[in-house]
């Protein structure tokens, strides 16, 4: 029987005392049992190795700018720029959460800002409080996401094909 362990995926990475060292997790084995292992020891899933160095990149590109957004099939995206890219790329509204920042600040400066008062007017919003409780108590959507009418609002919308 062979002592060998199959890999399942790499799932970190660091430098050691000097040394280049990826986290193995192991095929059947719970996430934390991964194990740190030296890369000489990984040549037989450099593979996988690759496949984690192009998505940690991928991961930490710099956002320099979003330059428009859009909907297409219920799906939302955005029209950016990379620091240091010379062509946009399209990125979908899971990939552009970990640029939230950037996110707010897009919708934020597109936004017509009002007085909160103008918001809340008790005299023109009566049961206003009530309301807005109960409907956020029902609503099922991610609060995370704008609504898709904040989105076909967008000024700079993307043009799909249909």
């Amino acid at each position: 029987m062979s002592d060998e362990h199959e890999v399942e995926a790499i799932i970190g990475h660091r430098v050691f005392r000097g040394k280049e060292q990826y986290l193995v997790k192991w095929r059947g084995y719970d996430v934390q049992e991964s194990t740190w292992e030296p890369i000489q020891y990984l040549f037989n899933v450099m593979d996988l190795v690759a496949e984690y160095v192009k998505n940690k990149e991928e991961k930490t590109k710099e956002l320099d700018y979003i330059i428009g957004c859009g909907q297409r099939n219920g799906q939302k995206f955005f029209l950016v720029r990379f620091k240091g890219e010379h062509k946009n790329e399209i990125i979908d509204w899971e990939s552009a959460k970990q640029y939230s920042v950037a996110v707010m600040e897009f919708f934020g400066a597109r936004s017509i800002w009002t007085e909160v008062k103008n918001i809340i007017d008790p005299e023109m919003c009566e049961g206003f409080q009530e309301n807005a409780t109960r409907e956020t108590v029902n609503d099922e959507r991610d609060p995370n996401e704008p609504s898709t009418s904040q989105l076909d609002a967008c000024p700079n919308e993307i043009e799909f094909d249909k």
